[in-house]
């Protein structure tokens, strides 16, 4: 399945953690928009993972389910996200 997640979180610490997680198994595509394909037993991981860091109202995080990516058309206006690398 295909998968595009989203979150506004203004703690850093969970932001920090979802972060990590979400980069074992999604590309990063915007700030805090990750997406790509997973297993069915992946998808459970990241479900189980969130429920862990107990994300409240005001905060929001949603996982977006596609069957597959064939059936997505995406139009993007303005520069692309590029991942940084602070290699010195």
């Amino acid at each position: 399945m295909y998968v595009i997640t989203v979150y506004d979180i203004s703690d850093v610490r969970i932001q920090g953690k979802l972060r990590n997680f979400l980069r074992r198994y999604l590309r990063q595509t915007q700030l805090s928009v990750y997406e790509g394909e997973l297993t069915p037993a992946q998808f459970r991981e990241i479900v189980e993972f969130t429920k862990s860091l107990n994300i409240t109202d005001p905060d929001t995080f949603i996982i977006y389910k596609l069957q597959d990516y064939s059936r997505i058309d995406r139009v993007m206006f303005g520069k692309q996200f590029e991942k940084k690398n602070n290699i010195i």
